[in-house]
């Protein structure tokens, strides 16, 4: 089964995905490896994603509050937010915004706020 790939609006995502791959891979199998059974090893993989889903959120609420005060660049809109978006997750995504995007902050991105509400009407 092929590897569908998302094109990303700037190169440098990409680049920086593909570097980044091998080293996920790495650690991903080293974490995985004193699993012995193939539940032992489900079980290991689906802590590993939610504490990588958790660690991302976090990353995204710090970095929407350093650019809010201003402390990235001051040319970044009142409204600029970081978020986790991945619409391959399906039924996941609705909770991965909400994860990623403070209460508070989520009604300053009127855009973001109605694709949520889209998401959780389905």
């Amino acid at each position: 089964m092929g590897k569908t790939r998302h094109k990303w609006r700037w190169d440098v995502l990409e680049a920086t995905s593909d570097a980044m791959s091998p080293w996920y891979h790495r650690l991903t199998e080293e974490y995985l490896a004193p699993a012995a059974t193939e539940t032992e090893r489900d079980a290991a993989m689906n802590a590993l994603e939610a504490a990588h889903d958790t660690a991302m959120a976090n990353v995204c609420k710090a970095i929407t509050r350093a650019a809010r005060r201003g402390d990235i660049h001051g040319s970044l809109p009142p409204g600029f937010v970081v978020v986790i978006l991945e619409g391959q997750r399906g039924d996941e995504e609705a909770g991965l915004i909400r994860k990623s995007v403070d209460p508070q902050m989520l009604p300053t991105v009127p855009e973001l706020a109605e694709y949520l509400r889209q998401l959780e009407e389905t």
